[in-house]
């Protein structure tokens, strides 16, 4: 059988991936701003007996082992919809009548697990 929608399914399915690999980079951005360093410390083996550690907030002298406000989080690829995984979600939408709605709102979902 032959599916008149496939041309646009596919084009919506793609255009959604290219949005959500531009909000990966957008959060890849917003996460290099938060991993900048809040201060600099001597390192950490000079601790004072009570936990503490001398820093400062910029690079000085000794000051050189970088402190972060969190951990940094490694970084997760963009896992794409195959060609199949797009044709199925194609073939369950065109059953379903449920409209241009309903078959963003699958593809979104199929995206959002692919990508946890």
């Amino acid at each position: 059988m032959t599916n008149k929608f496939l041309p646009l399914g596919k084009y919506v399915s793609q255009r959604m991936a290219e949005m959500g690999r531009e909000a990966g980079r957008i959060e890849a951005l917003a996460e290099q701003e938060k991993q900048e360093p809040v201060a600099y410390c001597c390192g950490f083996e000079n601790t004072h007996p009570d936990g503490w550690i001398d820093c400062k907030i910029f690079r000085d002298g000794e000051f050189t082992t970088p402190l972060y406000a969190a951990p940094v989080s490694a970084k997760r690829e963009w896992v794409d919809l195959t060609d199949d995984e797009i044709n199925k979600l194609i073939q369950a939408w065109y059953k379903s009548n449920d409209g241009l709605f309903g078959y963003a709102s699958a593809v979104i979902a199929a995206f959002k697990e692919k990508n946890k």
